[in-house]
């Protein structure tokens, strides 16, 4: 398949600490996704700033990891929190909620028009 996946993601990612959440839809763009700890965070996106193709590769496609801060940060809190309360609401208020605290946003590129190209891997 040439799709990313959030396995794929939470594969590549692992490499830098457990991941806990990775909110990303098939042939969305971007996504966010949680470690357990803030340290994988900043290893995962250090490694991603100083990689030569200007970011981590899934699949055949480049993961730019941005943190998430300010507005967008805010932005995202309030979108979950309106899903969380329409998924509480029907389930009844039962169970425990728990907080969502995003660490990095991922960018997959891929090859559509406007975005950066699709890259190949050279396997030697």
């Amino acid at each position: 398949m040439n799709v990313v996946l959030r396995e794929d993601l939470k594969a590549v990612l692992g490499k830098f600490g457990t991941v806990k959440f990775v909110d990303f839809k098939i042939g969305e763009d971007s996504g966010y996704v949680r470690f357990e700890q803030p340290e994988a965070a900043q290893k995962a996106r250090a490694t991603a700033v100083l990689a030569k193709e200007g970011g981590l590769i899934v699949k055949n496609f480049i993961a730019i990891l941005e943190p998430v801060t300010g507005e967008a940060e805010e932005e995202y809190w309030n979108l979950l929190r309106g899903n969380q309360e329409k998924h509480w609401e029907n389930k009844g208020n039962r169970g425990r909620r728990g907080k969502h605290h995003p660490d990095l946003e991922i960018i997959i590129q891929t090859g559509r028009p406007n975005k950066a190209q699709k890259v190949e891997r050279n396997y030697r």
